[in-house]
């Protein structure tokens, strides 16, 4: 009899590790859409201008902003935000939006009573970095953002 326990306990113990689900999340491997990793605050880092016109921001095409230069810009879950910058020591308020199925990022600003749009490539977009690209200049023009 007692065998007969413990053959019917082990199969029911297997059974039990098959069915059950694990204890991770299926979320902890997917990436978070755009829309929400762009949220938070960013600080402008290096910019610089495809100079080759060979579609990429090359190595030696990159410039550090000096501290007086760079900007903080702060984007909203909401779509709206702000820019900081030391030159301008006033805070912009913004609205902004994914737009081309989230591969682009479009900006509004307002100052006093004028505003102003742009609209920039994402080239790369993850929790702690930024890259955008303004493809309607020649030569294209490259800014990149860390958290």
């Amino acid at each position: 009899m007692k065998k007969h326990i413990f053959k019917l306990a082990a199969i029911a113990a297997i059974a039990a590790i098959a069915v059950l689900p694990s204890c991770k999340k299926d979320d902890d491997n997917k990436t978070k859409p755009r829309s929400e990793m762009i949220v938070g605050t960013w600080k402008s880092d290096q910019q610089g201008e495809d100079t080759n016109g060979n579609g990429v921001w090359d190595t030696n095409e990159r410039n550090n902003f000096d501290s007086s230069e760079s900007g903080t810009f702060t984007f909203n879950a909401n779509g709206s935000g702000s820019i900081y910058t030391e030159d301008l020591p006033v805070s912009i308020p913004l609205a902004w939006s994914l737009q081309n199925g989230d591969n682009d990022l479009r900006v509004i600003t307002t100052f006093g009573t004028e505003s102003d749009t742009v609209t920039l490539n994402i080239v790369t977009l993850t929790e702690a970095s930024l890259v955008l690209k303004q493809a309607d200049e020649t030569p294209v023009n490259f800014v990149s953002f860390k958290k």
